[in-house]
C-alpha cells in the first residue's frame, strides 16, 4: 500500500510539472486591419537548450478567417512544439538559443519560423532558421 501511494504521488507530481503550458499570445494581442489579423510585436519567454527561459521576439500575420480556424490556446501550443522540434533537430541541443519567432498562415497551413543560434561541433556559434508547418487543426506536417 505504501509503494502504491508513493507511485501515485510521483505520477501526480510528474504530470503537474510536465503540463506546463506557455502562453505567448492572448486575444488582446490581436489587431485587425480589415481582413488581416496581426499580433502586436512583443517579447515572451521561451526555453533555450538548457531549459532556461529567455526573452524572444514574436510576430504574426494571417487572415481573420484563418485565425478563426485555430484557437489561441492551440496557436500557443504549436509555437512551443515548433521550438522543441527545432531544438531536437540540432546536434548540440544544449546550445540552442531562439531569437525570433514568426507565425504565418500560408497555403492552408500554419508556418512557424524560428530564428536561432547554436554551436557547431567545433564550438563556433552559427545562425539558423527552422520552418515548421502545421495543418489547420495544428497537427504537425513537416519541418525544413
Amino acid at each position: 500500500m505504501k509503494k502504491l501511494s508513493t507511485l501515485l504521488l510521483l505520477f501526480i507530481v510528474s504530470i503537474s510539472f510536465g503540463q506546463t503550458k506557455q502562453k505567448f499570445f492572448s486575444q488582446n494581442d490581436i489587431t485587425y486591419l480589415e481582413t488581416i489579423a496581426t499580433f502586436k510585436p512583443k517579447t515572451f519567454l521561451l526555453k533555450n537548450g538548457l531549459d532556461e527561459f529567455i526573452e524572444v521576439k514574436i510576430g504574426m500575420s494571417s487572415t481573420k478567417e484563418s485565425l478563426n480556424k485555430l484557437t489561441i490556446e492551440k496557436l500557443n501550443m504549436i509555437i512551443q512544439e515548433a521550438s522543441i522540434k527545432t531544438k531536437y533537430s540540432l546536434k548540440n541541443k544544449s546550445t540552442y538559443r531562439p531569437l525570433k519567432v514568426f507565425v504565418a498562415y500560408l497555403d492552408n497551413e500554419w508556418t512557424i519560423s524560428i530564428n536561432y543560434t547554436a554551436q557547431n561541433d567545433y564550438g563556433a556559434t552559427k545562425d539558423g532558421t527552422s520552418y515548421i508547418m502545421f495543418d489547420d487543426l495544428g497537427v504537425f506536417k513537416s519541418q525544413l
